[in-house]
């Protein structure tokens, strides 16, 4: 019976047959012999023959291929015989992807590999026969396995040993999962399907750069992106086979097939241990370890993982050893780049915002008003800053402005890792947005109110010292007498009918309430320019960052020791932001500069000397070349 739901393998929803949909059942269910009739077409409904071929009925058929089970007349062996489904009308992809599965099948001779027969063609139709197996898919017996560990693990061990074989030749399968290992009436398991095969010698060309071929669920993340794959990709989906064996289920099913390939690009899945708690402890250092995420972290090759297995069978001692508290937590900083380079740009926000908050509370100004009056609170910001040491604040200046700044960049390349120049200035970009928004929510209230209350402290100055002088106070700075020497009181009436003209014209009742609220509105009015102005300024000190970013990324592809590299970085770092800004000095002043007695001469020379100070800095230094960005146009196919 037909129904409509989520296919086991790709997870795609679709019109299901045996649980199945018709693509996956065109795929992997080649030369497996049907546990019941009922769903299959009638003799009638198909060629008689094919070739020396008797056909005896359908076995599968799907969007690519169809399978029929035959008998050869001659030499009287029942076979299962793997046609196009499309016939003579099959695209010339379709015809080299065919050939491309019966050949690497047919160069394979090994007892756990399902072998072909023979390869031909008939009325215009590509045809292969295979050897028909009597019994079922490791699929449909996946129950009786999962009782029985050590049977599970001895016939993974002989499908590693398998497709190491294949490997040796130059086969990757690239589509391991249960349903492409057969299981005889032996109990042996034969490995089948090769319609993802692929030859490590010479690259078919078949798909397009960045296609995704192979099953979601069992595909490692190098495959899942569209990068190009090794034999690393088999072991791979041997893990996730032998995770299945061991949980029941896949290590990635979502519900539809894109949200299986997001959940194998973020894995690693979570240990068998978290779903089965009893799951002995060494299948599952043995089967994480074909999970990592990285190809150069699993067995080196399905050898490898086969003599672990083996080893595990003796009850002898595994070559993988469980992860250590170091590389548990570099694990979980490689898994959460995101997080981690999120919290450390709100960090060096709040670093950076330190200099100048400390700078403002420790201003003279501000630090020992309320000293003069004694009998008021003084608010508690201000009560901590009579304790922090007047040094302290140029102490984190300077560190903001040598070390803090200019590592930034270095810091966001060393935690994100950038694959490409554009990347990590993307990077350097984002990492700068959180960071100046963070100073921005923790200090710039104080920009604006400092620049909006600038001018308005002159005019509250004014009017106090006209209210409260007396007549016979002269002005407190020598500078003031010399100018006018009238009596202060009437000097700062003066400077306040100046300030505020026409308060002649309004109401004595009225003038301190007017007076105050002009005071606010002047404020009010100033204040989008200032916030402006902080705005540009942030920007400004942003690229700085987003260049350090740039500069880490290739830095740290050169390789060095890391304590060079981050030397070499801020004499780069520092070269090119003062090369920057004499340049723009230059340019900016560039009219009055034409003379040597300008100071035009000197800046030149300071040029060349930053200009030179960061070619060394960033020259190779060995004779390797640089390895140059990903090209999506250049990047190596799978196919």
């Amino acid at each position: 019976m037909t129904t409509a739901s989520t296919c086991q393998e790709c997870g795609l929803t679709a019109e299901l047959s045996g649980g199945l949909c018709a693509s996956c059942q065109s795929i992997h269910a080649a030369t497996i012999a049907p546990s019941s009739n009922e769903n299959l077409t009638p003799v009638g409904s198909v060629p008689s023959e094919v070739g020396d071929y008797e056909i005896i009925e359908e076995i599968a058929r799907g969007g690519m291929g169809i399978i029929y089970k035959a008998r050869h007349r001659q030499l009287n062996r029942t076979a299962a015989l793997k046609m196009i489904l499309s016939g003579r009308f099959s695209s010339e992809e379709e015809l080299k992807r065919f050939h491309i599965e019966a050949e690497a099948a047919a160069k394979l001779d090994h007892p756990a590999i399902v072998p072909v027969y023979e390869i031909g063609e008939f009325d215009g139709q590509a045809f292969f026969a295979m050897k028909f197996v009597e019994g079922g898919s490791l699929a449909e017996k996946l129950d009786d396995f999962k009782t029985d560990n050590r049977r599970a693990m001895q016939m993974l061990s002989k499908v590693a040993r398998a497709v190491h074989h294949a490997h040796q030749r130059g086969v990757l399968h690239r589509d391991l999962k249960p349903a492409n290992i057969l299981i005889d009436t032996d109990g042996e398991p034969l490995i089948t399907d090769l319609g993802l095969a692929k030859s490590t010698a010479n690259d078919s060309n078949l798909t397009n750069t960045g296609a995704i071929l192979g099953t979601p669920s069992y595909m490692p993340p190098e495959q899942a992106a569209g990068a190009g794959v090794t034999t690393s990709v088999d072991v791979y989906s041997l893990g996730a086979i032998m995770y299945e064996l061991l949980t029941g289920q896949p290590p990635y099913k979502g519900e539809t097939a894109i949200e299986t390939v997001m959940q194998v690009i973020e894995g690693p899945p979570p240990p068998p241990s978290t779903m089965i708690p009893s799951v002995d402890r060494g299948l599952q250092l043995i089967c994480m370890k074909c999970l990592e995420p990285k190809p150069e972290d699993r067995y080196v090759s399905a050898d490898a993982l086969a003599k672990d297995l083996d080893a595990w069978l003796a009850g002898a001692p595994l070559s993988v050893k469980p992860p250590t508290l170091g590389s548990r937590v570099y694990a979980w900083f490689d898994k959460n780049r995101r997080l981690l380079l999120v919290s450390l740009a709100v960090l060096l926000g709040i670093l950076i915002s330190l200099p100048f908050a400390l700078t403002v509370l420790t201003e003279s100004q501000y630090r020992k008003v309320y000293d003069n009056f004694p009998d008021s609170d003084t608010p508690f910001l201000f009560q901590q800053a009579n304790n922090v040491p007047a040094w302290v604040a140029g102490a984190t200046v300077l560190f903001l402005i040598l070390i803090l700044w200019p590592a930034t960049g270095w810091l966001t390349a060393l935690i994100a890792k950038p694959k490409s120049a554009r990347h990590a200035a993307a990077v350097g970009s984002v990492t700068s947005v959180v960071i100046m928004a963070m100073v921005g929510l923790m200090m710039g209230w104080i920009v604006v109110v400092k620049t909006t209350t600038s001018s308005s402290r002159g005019e509250i100055h004014a009017l106090t010292r006209a209210v409260w002088s007396p007549d016979d106070v002269v002005s407190e700075s020598p500078e003031d007498d010399a100018a006018d020497p009238a009596p202060e009181r009437v000097d700062h009436l003066q400077v306040a009918n100046k300030l505020f003209k026409g308060i002649e014209d309004i109401p004595k009742k009225d003038r301190a309430r007017v007076v105050a609220d002009r005071i606010l509105a002047d404020q009010i009015a100033v204040a989008p320019l200032s916030l402006g102005i902080a705005i540009l300024v942030s920007m400004a000190a942003a690229i700085p960052i987003v260049l350090g970013t740039v500069l880490g990324y290739f830095l740290l592809k050169r390789g060095n020791w890391f304590w060079v590299s981050y030397i070499r970085y801020t004499f780069a770092w520092w070269g090119i932001i003062w090369s920057l800004a004499l340049g723009f000095s230059l340019i900016s002043d560039g009219v009055r500069l034409s003379g040597l007695g300008d100071g035009l001469l000197p800046r030149i020379i300071m040029m060349s000397v930053f200009g030179t100070m960061t070619w060394l800095a960033l020259r190779r230094w060995r004779k390797e070349k640089l390895e140059p960005d990903p090209d999506p146009a250049t990047s190596p196919t799978i196919s």
